[in-house]
């Protein structure tokens, strides 16, 4: 007899974990998942070297993407590595991030000069980036500064001054 009401406790006890373990999993997957990534920015959106300002669009884009099953609305981001430290606010354009689903921030000048000049500094081929929704909830991610890097190391090898 005891062995039969052992049995049921334990086969309840499973069903019960299974069906918790199923609705976490269900959480997670659905919430929204921001990643970023590094691009070039086209051509015809680019200021002629010469005629840039401070807050000229550089080479550089940004791009956030939300591969999460729910939309995102992003406040802004902050571009972290040690005592670097870049904050962007978005534009309300580019605030919503539908799931599966991109936004592009165009890097300002200022901008990519401070990335190559840490980059030229400690060498480094990504940084942290903390994205801030409209509730105030921090995202943690990662972002490769592989054209940053590449152009840091150039600089870096040929002594070129900027």
């Amino acid at each position: 007899m005891d062995e039969i009401v052992i049995g049921s406790i334990v086969s309840v006890g499973s069903v019960v974990l299974g069906w918790f373990l199923n609705e976490f999993t269900t959480s997670l997957r659905e919430k929204p998942k921001i990643s970023f990534a590094m691009c070039s920015t086209p051509e015809n959106e680019l200021t002629e070297k010469e005629l840039r300002t401070k807050t000229s669009s550089s080479e550089y884009t940004i791009e956030i993407f939300n591969t999460g099953k729910k939309p995102v609305v992003l406040e802004s981001f902050t571009m972290d590595y040690k005592e670097m430290s870049i904050p962007y606010t978005l534009y309300d354009k580019d605030r919503i991030i539908k799931p599966y689903d991109s936004v592009k921030c165009a890097v300002m000048q200022e901008d990519a000069e401070t990335l190559l000049f840490f980059c030229k500094k400690y060498g480094f081929k990504k940084c942290g980036v903390t994205a801030f929704d409209i509730n105030g909830k921090k995202r943690k991610s990662k972002l490769e500064l592989p054209l940053i890097h590449l152009c840091a190391s150039f600089a870096k090898n040929t002594d070129i001054v900027y």
